[in-house]
């Protein structure tokens, strides 16, 4: 509750098993709470916001631990065992992974019942080998191991007046064949978007889009997880409405089924998830991109290898750049690398990406330009909007941060224009303007959508604005004072100095 109300939201009610338990209750003030209390959520009942969904008939036995094995350690791997069972399995780190083994289908009288099975790891281990085959897999040790009952539920609203917001299985419940992060985006999506609200960078309405952009993703990955979960491992060849006729023609397919398959990481990691125009991201005025064209706003911005410029005038002697940018360890004649998301590494903060194709060779005025604009415009954001970092304080994050990524390498800049057109830009701080080379030919402006090389004079590439949780929020083509200005407009139209 805030300060000055009297009333408490509610009280706790006690599950059966500790209710002879003595728990010490405080009351604590907030302007905001994030319930992340589970599938069974105290604060989603005490607020009556209803969980429609279904329980499936699936017996699946949960394991987390670690492992010896010989299947790929960077893969979620899908297995199909002789046996007509099947096991996922998800690493984590080192030789940690979490198994989702199928147990076949729940009797009415386990669906009925809402008692748990006792995990027998003998039972397990043996059902494991079973299904695996000659695949190699040893139990080393044990985190936890459980009988799971597959729910697939989606809360009908994830925020409360503007003040209290669910977020994990509190809001969506799937079985873990759906993905692994969806609890972990809702929070990354949330958290900056309240801090701002709270160091007075933006308005309450921002908080809204957090139903808008998550309430969709969790539809979708419950409608995923469902069909994974349906289709066995089998590719898909039968619907879930097939599943009885299934599970009594397998004994006569299996043999041309593949017996193992493995699926990348990204697809159930949530790192390819899309969000649509809305009160945060937003079109701009007269230039339109198609949903499905690169690095489109909403789309999560892509990455890639970038090298520092510095001011020396031959490659082969460049200078040891900022920490923010290096990796230790390289010869001193060759370039040192870094990556885009390295630059983006700080919480809170709006990146702003300044493409600037090979104009810093071919336009002699347009490095001075380009300077004037970003100082004016970071500065009079930074002023407006100190956020987390106050106004340029040089210990703390900006919450404003701009990066210039040119196509071409310095040694094109061996004419002569090198010492007046780059050398402030490499000299500057990573994220005030500070210039990076763009490696395998302007490959991550292409994947931004914009040329590497200009055509014509006074025009060519774009500014991207990135979200602090790396989002794209908007894009404009061309780097001239015009673009800055829509710019400067996109962040009006989303911010504000003060709410209270």
């Amino acid at each position: 509750m805030r300060k000055g109300e009297s009333v408490v939201a509610g009280t706790v009610d006690m599950a059966g098993e500790d209710g002879d338990k003595q728990y010490e209750i405080k009351v604590l003030r907030s302007e905001y709470l994030i319930a992340s209390d589970g599938g069974r959520s105290t604060v989603r009942h005490r607020l009556k916001i209803p969980f429609p969904g279904r329980t499936r008939d699936y017996n699946l036995i949960l394991f987390d631990g670690h492992v010896e094995t010989d299947l790929p350690p960077t893969n979620i791997s899908f297995i199909n065992g002789d046996n007509h069972h099947s096991v996922r399995l998800f690493p984590i780190r080192d030789n940690r992974v979490r198994i989702m083994l199928d147990d076949g289908l729940l009797t009415q009288q386990q669906f009925d019942s809402r008692e748990s099975k006792t995990v027998d790891k003998k039972y397990f281990e043996k059902l494991l080998q079973e299904t695996m085959g000659a695949l190699k897999l040893k139990i080393l040790s044990y985190n936890w191991l459980t009988y799971y009952r597959a729910n697939e539920r989606r809360a009908a609203e994830f925020t409360h007046k503007r003040r209290i917001f669910l977020a994990g299985d509190a809001a969506h419940c799937h079985s873990p064949a759906g993905g692994m992060n969806t609890g972990l985006q809702d929070s990354y999506n949330l958290a900056w978007k309240i801090a701002m609200v709270l160091n007075g960078t933006a308005p309450q309405t921002i908080l809204d889009s957090y139903s808008e952009e998550r309430i969709p993703i969790a539809d979708d990955i419950i409608r995923f997880s469902a069909m994974t979960l349906d289709s066995g491992l089998y590719q898909g060849w039968f619907s879930s409405n097939m599943k009885r006729l299934k599970l009594a023609m397998m004994p006569f397919v299996s043999r041309y089924l593949p017996k193992g398959n493995s699926r990348t990481l990204s697809s159930t990691s949530m790192l390819g998830l899309r969000y649509y125009e809305n009160s945060v991201n937003k079109s701009h005025k007269s230039q339109h991109y198609l949903p499905t064209a690169p690095a489109s706003i909403g789309q999560r911005a892509p990455d890639d290898i970038l090298v520092p410029f510095t001011t020396p005038t031959l490659e082969t002697s460049v200078s040891k750049p900022e920490s923010l940018a290096t990796l230790e360890g390289d010869p001193i004649d060759k370039p040192r690398t870094t990556r885009l998301y390295e630059l983006l590494a700080f919480p809170g903060v709006f990146n702003i990406i300044v493409f600037a194709a090979n104009r810093l060779v071919t336009e002699r005025d347009f490095e001075a330009g380009l300077v004037k604009d970003i100082d004016h415009y970071q500065q009079a954001w930074l002023s407006k909007w100190p956020g987390l970092g106050g106004v340029l304080d040089a210990n703390s994050t900006p919450q404003f941060m701009v990066h210039v990524i040119s196509s071409v390498t310095p040694s094109s800049f061996k004419s002569g224009n090198y010492e007046t057109t780059t050398r402030e830009m490499a000299n500057r701080t990573a994220g005030f303007g500070k210039i990076y080379k763009d490696c395998e030919g302007g490959r991550l402006h292409g994947r931004y959508g914009f040329a590497g090389v200009s055509t014509k004079e006074g025009d060519g590439g774009g500014v991207v604005v990135l979200r602090p949780d790396t989002h794209i929020a908007f894009r404009v083509s061309n780097v001239n004072s015009a673009a800055w200005a829509d710019v400067d407009e996109y962040f009006q139209s989303v911010l504000t100095a003060s709410w209270k």
